[in-house]
């Protein structure tokens, strides 16, 4: 789209507390051994990924809707609370406002819906087949991510 993404300079002081959490998780969960470790590391890289995905994609969704009407975006801005897409050039009429501000979250529906359909499915085959809960996370985490935060993301945007 060439939408330039910025991210704001807060984020990257949030992340290693972030990170720091989930490490400590991790530990907790399979004791002070290197596998306690990249498995933090993993899922926390699996939730900013998820997350700040999902917040892109969702901002996305109002660029698309700026396109629609026949305006344009300058510029998407990430925050440690969310995003911000920036439109221009579009009137202000009802219809205009409606459709821009209805399809991000008509994008979080779509990847809760399709974070949800991977997560049942493959929660259900993972225990099926008897795979170690160290795989299951790996394999089945994200999805439950993806779920579970455009869930929270839809229901509160």
């Amino acid at each position: 789209m060439g939408i330039p993404l910025r991210v704001h300079l807060i984020l990257l002081i949030f992340l290693p507390f972030v990170a720091l959490r989930y490490i400590s998780l991790a530990f907790t969960g399979a004791g002070f051994s290197g596998s306690g470790l990249l498995l933090g590391l993993y899922l926390f890289v699996a939730f900013i990924g998820v997350l700040y995905g999902s917040i892109v994609a969702h901002e996305f969704g109002h660029c698309w809707g700026y396109r629609l009407v026949g305006g344009g975006t300058d510029q998407i801005i990430i925050t440690p609370i969310g995003g911000l897409a920036m439109g221009y050039g579009a009137d202000q009429s009802p219809k205009t406002e409606f459709l821009t501000t209805v399809l991000g979250p008509a994008v979080t529906v779509v990847l809760c819906i399709v974070g949800a359909g991977f997560y049942f499915g493959l929660r259900e085959l993972v225990q099926y087949l008897d795979i170690s809960l160290i795989w299951q996370l790996v394999i089945v985490e994200p999805f439950r991510l993806l779920f579970w935060l455009n869930l929270y993301l839809g229901l509160f945007n």
